[in-house]
């Protein structure tokens, strides 16, 4: 089951930092296990057995591809494995505010109403836990930066924009379909939404299109601009001060999550919204829709 329409607070790696992602920065490219935040009394279930179609096998398999096209020597794969795994550490304190902010809105998903007031506290503790993380980061992408030769940080972009990150800040799927298409392409049959209820929350959320729209051409934006800078000999993440829009963009997605929910919860039934908070509590506890809970445990489970 997918709720991939938060998946941008979900991930919350906002755009700006889409290469520091692909360098293993953000949360989905750790080594071993991916990063997450949970207690004890979230671990689920699991075989021991390795899964290939996991999040973590899938997003760790793409890292190492991505290190083969690049050709590189043994010493700048050490350094590269090295900045990813000191970033992933990095990331425990956001990872544990991202799982306890889905947690709370998961329970006024199923109340009915998303109390964006009563969330202060928790978007609060997210914002500053990902404002933390960023002179780690851009010390990281300028240590990168250092470590890969012209040719090598030209690949590294190409492969990012076609194939990684970057393929979504350009115009990937659904960018451009508006909130209710979204939703209704992620969550409409897993709800087992009516006719009509598919027409009411496509009526509500038609306003939301444009505000979409122009937060799409913002993360392309500001993708290219990053990109083209990784590319030049004098590029320094500092100086550019990548991350720091981080905290508008954490609050922005936050809050327009709350919003579009609180939009489509009266068109639901209390079936449906008990569904719809499960769903988010579970991969809450997932990390980015799968992989693992805050605790960097491994809870497997396929999209």
């Amino acid at each position: 089951m997918s709720f991939r329409s938060l998946r941008l607070l979900s991930s919350l790696t906002p755009m700006t930092l889409t290469l520091g992602l692909a360098l293993g920065c953000g949360a989905t490219a750790a080594p071993g296990p991916t990063p997450a935040v949970s207690s004890a009394a979230a671990v689920q279930p699991q075989s021991t057995a390795p899964d290939a179609h996991a999040p973590e096998a899938r997003m760790q398999h793409r890292w190492q591809k991505l290190l083969d096209e690049l050709d590189l020597k043994p010493e700048q794969r050490a350094t590269l494995e090295r900045l990813k795994k000191e970033q992933h550490g990095r990331m425990a304190p956001v990872r544990k505010a991202r799982h306890d902010l889905m947690e709370a809105v998961a329970d006024g998903v199923q109340a009915g109403n998303v109390d964006v007031v009563k969330l202060t506290p928790q978007i609060d503790a997210l914002t500053q836990s990902v404002e933390a993380t960023k002179p780690g980061l851009q010390e990281a992408l300028n240590e990168a930066h250092r470590t890969l030769t012209p040719a090598q940080r030209s690949k590294l972009v190409a492969e990012l924009s076609e194939h990684g990150p970057g393929a979504l800040a350009l115009g990937g799927e659904d960018m451009g379909k508006g909130p209710a298409a979204m939703f209704m392409k992620r969550m409409g049959d897993e709800l087992g939404l009516t006719t009509a209820q598919r027409q009411a929350i496509r009526t509500k959320l038609e306003g939301e299109r444009s505000a979409h729209r122009a937060g799409r051409d913002a993360i392309r934006a500001k993708w290219q601009t990053m990109a083209k800078a990784f590319e030049t000999p004098d590029f320094d993440a500092k100086r550019l001060d990548i991350g720091g829009d981080a905290t508008t963009l954490v609050r922005t997605h936050s809050t327009g999550m709350i919003r579009t929910l609180n939009q489509v919860l009266p068109e639901l039934t209390p079936e449906q919204r008990t569904k719809a908070a499960t769903a988010m509590r579970s991969h809450g506890r997932q990390g980015s829709w799968g992989g693992q809970g805050p605790d960097g445990g491994r809870h497997g489970g396929k999209r």
